[in-house]
């Protein structure tokens, strides 16, 4: 009877063992699969992209950096990598990036039916280009949210040249959260 019972705890941790093998073979290819699926989102050159239209959204972006210059929502960056330059000495804002950047889907829009605004910390900034926005629609719904890098605008009095009236707010989406 005892050796019974002990080859029958040993079938029972067998099935059981068995299973749990069988469960994470099967998680384990979900997560490869959704690896997978992760690393064709990042190498995607329609994530990375300059916003347009922000000539037009020029107060909504400078209400957005004065706002939020007293609180944590994104983080401001003084010091420019690619133009060696802190931004402070020739702007009137530093470098400001967020994580809390949505695109939204405009079918209404009179100029454009594939129109997609981007808000940045809900503040409307601009759009997605027009050449971009309707490979961008078919994945939207994948994306989480996005994460932009807000830079240059408006120039500090003295650094700004006679007759130099393109003061334009440069915002990049320069990446994103997946739904995966």
């Amino acid at each position: 009877m005892g050796e019974f019972l002990f080859i029958l705890v040993l079938f029972a941790l067998f099935i059981f063992f068995s299973i749990l093998a069988v469960k994470s073979l099967i998680l384990r290819s979900k997560m490869n699969k959704q690896i997978k699926e992760l690393k064709i989102k990042l190498d995607n050159p329609d994530i990375k992209f300059n916003v347009s239209g922000t000539e037009f959204k020029k107060n909504n972006i400078e209400n957005l950096l004065k706002n939020n210059k007293n609180n944590n929502v994104g983080k401001f960056i003084d010091y420019d990598k690619e133009t060696q330059q802190y931004q402070s000495e020739l702007f009137k804002f530093p470098m400001y990036e967020s994580m809390n950047v949505m695109l939204v889907k405009e079918p209404n829009n009179e100029y454009d039916e594939n129109a997609i605004k981007v808000l940045v910390d809900d503040i409307d900034v601009g759009y997605v280009p027009s050449k971009k926005n309707s490979k961008l629609l078919k994945e939207l719904d994948s994306y989480k949210s996005f994460i932009a890098l807000i830079s240059e605008g408006t120039y500090k009095p003295s650094m700004r040249d006679e007759g130099d009236d393109e003061e334009k707010f440069k915002i990049k989406i320069i990446g994103f959260k997946s739904n995966i």
